[in-house]
């Protein structure tokens, strides 16, 4: 009964396609698409950097970014396409942090020391021609939303109606890892033909924190031809950096972190790897 329970229909649901009214919703409208034409989202940042250019056999550049992104219902469109408002009649109920951009807290470390040139030769061929560099990534975690799936609201449009928050204390598990980030108990569908009272995009996903780090020897072969020697390491410590969890709350995995069809960079176990190169 979607159609009956769209909102023409509700309007005067007793029409009938003989009537005289301005419109008949049956069986002359289905579904029909709202295309607002506002809304409007703002990014706010400071980015601080601070570089060493390569002296004294060292270079390093340090970024860290504080910044807040909101949206009244973010998508690069604003409410076009297959983006809607959960309460087709109060669209700034949505607006709150950008879902894939309102990451507050960015850092990033950049640094490679080379090994001075030795007068003696015997010191320079152990020690010499060495390098080391390491890149270090860490960020605060992106903002999600919880989302019923199914359409409590009887408004014809589910997968983007939010459920109550009845917990705002415990959103998260005490002990919030790789079995489970949220706290389902935190959660309610909102009473049948209602929308729930949890916020958009207000909950923070897991952050991360990675280093990388690589060690290379070059050996000098003849004027013009060096070989190489590189050994990587990708998440060097091993840390466990989380997925973000899943949000459909009725999902039976709901609050899981789970990896999602595209495997992030950031999420990756510990990888190490060798290289030769050869440059002529």
């Amino acid at each position: 009964n979607t159609l009956f329970r769209r909102i023409l229909s509700l309007i005067n649901p007793n029409q009938t396609p003989a009537s005289n009214a301005p419109f008949n919703t049956q069986p002359y409208f289905q579904s029909v698409d709202l295309v607002y034409p506002y809304g409007n989202s703002s990014y706010n940042g400071l980015n601080l950097t601070a570089a060493h250019r390569f002296a004294r056999n060292f270079s390093s550049t340090t970024n860290f970014t504080w910044s807040h992104c909101l949206s009244d219902l973010y998508s690069p469109g604003l409410g076009f396409g297959p983006f809607m408002s959960s309460n087709p009649s109060n669209p700034k109920g949505d607006r709150g942090n950008c879902q894939s951009a309102d990451v507050r807290k960015v850092f990033s470390e950049s640094l490679v020391v080379s090994s001075p040139k030795f007068t003696n030769k015997a010191v320079q061929a152990l020690a010499g021609n060495w390098r080391l560099g390491t890149a270090i990534h860490a960020d605060s975690g992106y903002y999600l939303v919880v989302n019923t799936v199914t359409d409590v609201a009887l408004d014809g449009a589910g997968g983007t109606q939010r459920p109550n928050l009845v917990l705002p204390n415990n959103v998260f598990l005490p002990n919030k890892g790789q079995s489970g980030y949220l706290n389902p108990a935190a959660f309610a569908n909102a009473p049948t033909g209602t929308f729930g009272n949890l916020g958009s995009n207000n909950i923070l996903g897991p952050g991360a924190l990675n280093v990388d780090a690589n060690l290379s020897r070059i050996f000098p072969v003849r004027e013009g031809k060096l070989l190489e020697f590189r050994f990587e390491a990708f998440n060097l410590p091993n840390l466990v950096n989380l997925y973000n969890p899943v949000v459909a709350l009725n999902a039976p995995n709901f609050g899981v972190p789970t990896p999602p069809a595209t495997r992030a960079a950031r999420n990756d176990p510990r990888i190490l790897q060798l290289a030769l190169k050869f440059s002529f």
